[in-house]
């Protein structure tokens, strides 16, 4: 009997010592829910859907803007994005007069052509939109888009804010600015490009990362060459 007494005591301790060896030992661990690191527009990292098309940019990294007929919060919301994305990136923006002139494009917005001279214009509305039980904040994109070699050109851009932001960073905003720099929504409900919006939503590091990409290409015109053959004599 006093064998098999020992013998038990082994076997238990044996076991023991596996399920000890398994749970607090693994040879190989598993990581559930989303990777961190510096991308975040989508939760499989496909960097590539970040934008309506393939590099989307405007001529230059210098980009004008107006805006016309906002009230002031929404004037200060709309300044204050393009300082943010001015900050945090290769562009920045500057203001163009209403008076000034435009040779050709007219805006999408109802105002008369030939008053619109920014390349990103900017005006508001104070009567709430409702689309599928949602209030709609705002709405941007290009409204000009030229198809390069290597790039889709931006020739203008529209933003029209709806409503307020109501967030200590006019995150509406810069959403609608992103837009119209060619942005498109993510997948990601913490980034700032997700279709609904929260105030502890970020930009994230890949939004100023692909624009730094995008406009790294000096603004020359585009010259390809296609199918080239050559005969040497």
């Amino acid at each position: 009997m006093g064998w098999k007494i020992l013998f038990s005591l082994i076997f238990i301790l044996f076991a023991s010592s596996l399920l000890i060896f398994y749970w607090f030992i693994p040879f190989k661990t598993i990581e559930f829910g989303a990777k961190s690191g510096n991308f975040n527009f989508s939760l499989n990292n496909e960097s590539g859907n970040m934008q309506f098309y393939q590099n989307m940019r405007y001529p230059s990294s210098e980009i004008s803007y107006q805006i016309y007929d906002c009230p002031l919060q929404k004037k200060n919301d709309m300044e204050r994005a393009f300082q943010i994305i001015s900050n945090i990136s290769v562009l920045s923006f500057y203001s163009v007069d209403y008076n000034d002139t435009l040779k050709g494009i007219p805006n999408q917005v109802g105002l008369r052509e030939g008053h619109d001279a920014s390349e990103i214009f900017v005006t508001c509305e104070s009567k709430n939109k409702i689309e599928e039980g949602l209030f709609i904040a705002g709405e941007g994109g290009p409204t000009n888009i030229t198809q390069s070699g290597n790039f889709n050109v931006i020739l203008h851009g529209s933003v029209l804010l709806i409503r307020e932001s109501k967030c200590e960073r006019p995150n509406i905003a810069i959403h609608e600015l992103l837009h119209a720099l060619g942005f498109a929504h993510s997948e990601n409900s913490n980034n700032i490009m997700y279709p609904i919006s929260r105030c502890e939503q970020i930009i994230g590091e890949d939004i100023p990362k692909l624009i730094s990409e995008l406009y790294l290409t000096p603004s020359y015109s585009d010259l390809n060459f296609e199918n080239v053959s050559a005969i040497m004599n």
